[in-house]
């Protein structure tokens, strides 16, 4: 993902890359609910930022990632700012875990 990342934010867009517990490079164990909530936590610390449109929000996800998504797309409230939700790459494989 991070060419990716290097590319959107060489772009000239605003871009907050994380690696979600128990997933990737970090530590901690995979949680379902903890994906979300790091999601939507992740989300309002960019609307804080003055450098980040906080009008036009956009998030994607890879794999696990994009599975997330969802669930954070799903609680946000109109006014979240988001415009778009990108989903790349999510298998069916961890749709029974989520609610």
């Amino acid at each position: 993902m991070i060419p990716y990342v290097r590319s959107i934010a060489a772009s000239g867009f605003a871009v907050l890359a994380i690696d979600q517990a128990g997933h990737g490079a970090s530590t901690g164990e995979l949680d379902f609910d903890a994906l979300r909530d790091d999601g939507l936590k992740s989300i309002s610390y960019l609307s804080t930022r003055a450098n980040v449109d906080n009008t036009s929000v956009a998030i994607l996800g890879w794999s696990l990632g994009a599975h997330s998504l969802w669930r954070i797309a799903s609680r946000l409230t109109p006014d979240s700012g988001l415009k778009a939700c990108i989903v790349i790459g999510a298998g069916l494989v961890y749709v029974s875990n989520f609610s």
